[in-house]
């Protein structure tokens, strides 16, 4: 499924097409973000002070890593499309892995963190 293909977004920072979004209108990406956002499960696996340190500009579900494994079910079904992302790829793949495990299928890690998301304009 498309949903899958979601973390090979990480390269759009560079895009001409998002250069030209952000030319022409930026509220173009916005509006493509925010429409990802609905039908993705955002979900930030960074440290508290992490996040409050620097929050995202669109609405995430904030659960950090140490908290995935007895939050997330309680959040969202196992077949949820949920991206997730932390400060490294290291933590990101933990959590990943994790959700896995307590039998989540369509789990997506964005490779690059919360820097590349900023970037790109969609956190």
């Amino acid at each position: 499924m498309v949903e899958h293909q979601l973390p090979k977004l990480r390269v759009v920072g560079s895009s001409p097409i998002v250069r030209l979004m952000k030319e022409l209108d930026p509220r173009l990406l916005d509006l493509l973000t925010g429409l990802a956002a609905e039908r993705y499960k955002y979900v930030d696996v960074r440290e508290p002070d992490e996040y409050a340190r620097k929050p995202p500009r669109y609405p995430v579900t904030h659960v950090p890593l140490g908290e995935l494994r007895s939050r997330l079910p309680r959040l969202f079904d196992r077949d949820a499309p949920i991206v997730l992302y932390g400060t490294t790829d290291d933590e990101t793949e933990v959590a990943e892995v994790a959700l896995q495990e307590l039998g989540y299928v369509r789990v997506n890690a964005f490779r690059g963190g919360f820097e590349t998301l900023a970037r790109v304009g969609l956190v």
